[in-house]
């Protein structure tokens, strides 16, 4: 009797204790997969922040995510790529004192060029303006002529596709017709500016010349001069071809453009200042030169010349210097004038944090 109480009384206390321990390892399971419910959560979040549509910038109630602008991007994108080569980071390459690198600067070429887009485009609209007949078709040949230089890659990528690319030369080309008709309205006094730039500044002649190389290219690339007897006969050819230009009434087609000698025809614009053409005693002595006269066969560094004088008082240099001083006036009033626009009639807002995430060099090229 008493040891069947002891017994029993003994198995009360094992099943008491056994209890306890299992309480534990059930707590010690629950926080467990509590903390990998959490680390999910959190995980699912993060990859929640980093996959939905970035947000770049606000204007007034237009919202641009990064479609909207991924062609401005992919445009700055492959002005990199024309510099960039194996080896070499054009996109850390520091632009200025202060540490700007060229991955910053073009993302900020993207975002000016956005803003001027969607504010000018606004604007045209609330003046009804439409594409004509003619910019419609200029639309047409400049998408399929963008979408025929990107990958099939980049031709799939949300903002590139067809219809988005369509959308936004679209604006491009309305908001650049808003920007000439507000230049238009400036009032701006050219003759004032063609007055400033001098005329004697920028003498030119125009010459038409022949030249063919007495220097040959190794295979590694060196450069060295030509046998004395391999010059000679590239001068008797030249001699032969100075006589045939005297007489011809087409100074420009007395070759064929793939000759076995390698002459070639060119054009120069002389300035008044330059030196350097073929040797500055030669160049000295071109400029004296009366309209249509033909020099002998003149010897450079280089190679062999013969040069005709087109227009010994051109006024293309000139004509060159007042048209970007026009240019240079109209880009500063416009710009403004499109200043006072945004501070009085729009709220644009960077969102800098959803900028940050976009590293330029890498989102429609592949890295």
């Amino acid at each position: 009797m008493n040891t069947s109480k002891k017994i029993i009384k003994n198995q009360g206390i094992g099943n008491t204790k056994k209890s306890k321990t299992a309480i534990k390892q059930e707590r010690v399971k629950v926080l467990f997969y509590l903390g990998i419910a959490a680390v999910a959560v959190v995980m699912a979040i993060m990859l929640y922040e980093w996959l939905k549509p970035k947000l770049l910038m606000t204007i007034n109630d237009t919202k641009l995510y990064e479609a909207d602008m991924m062609y401005d991007i992919f445009t700055q994108e492959q002005v990199g790529a024309s510099y960039s080569s194996a080896g070499f980071d054009f996109w850390g390459q520091d632009l200025d004192q202060n540490g700007q690198v060229q991955s910053e600067d073009a993302k900020s070429a993207a975002m000016a060029t956005a803003e001027q887009r969607e504010v000018l485009y606004q604007e045209a609209m609330l003046s009804d303006y439409e594409l004509t007949e003619e910019e419609n078709t200029s639309v047409s040949e400049q998408v399929k002529t963008i979408r025929d230089s990107m990958t099939d890659e980049q031709k799939n990528m949300k903002g590139l596709d067809e219809e988005s690319l369509t959308k936004i030369i679209e604006k491009d080309t309305i908001a650049a017709r808003y920007k000439t008709d507000m230049i238009s309205d400036l009032e701006i006094d050219y003759e004032k500016i063609k007055a400033g730039v001098k005329r004697e500044d920028y003498r030119q002649y125009a010459l038409q010349y022949y030249y063919v190389s007495t220097k040959k290219t190794d295979d590694q690339g060196e450069s060295t001069d030509l046998s004395a007897a391999e010059k000679e006969k590239l001068k008797t050819e030249m001699t032969d071809l100075q006589k045939k230009a005297k007489k011809a009434k087409d100074f420009t087609t007395l070759v064929k453009e793939d000759n076995e000698s390698g002459i070639q025809y060119n054009t120069n614009g002389l300035l008044d200042t330059d030196t350097t053409f073929i040797s500055e005693k030669h160049c000295a002595d071109i400029k004296k030169m009366k309209n249509g006269a033909i020099t002998g066969v003149l010897e450079g560094d280089d190679g062999y010349y013969i040069v005709k004088m087109e227009n010994n008082n051109s006024d293309e240099a000139y004509n060159n210097a007042v048209t970007q001083a026009n240019q240079t006036e109209e880009e500063a009033r416009f710009s403004a004038e499109y200043t006072m626009l945004v501070s009085n009639d729009y709220e644009v807002i960077r969102n800098q944090s959803q900028w940050d995430r976009v590293k330029i060099g890498t989102v429609t090229l592949s890295e």
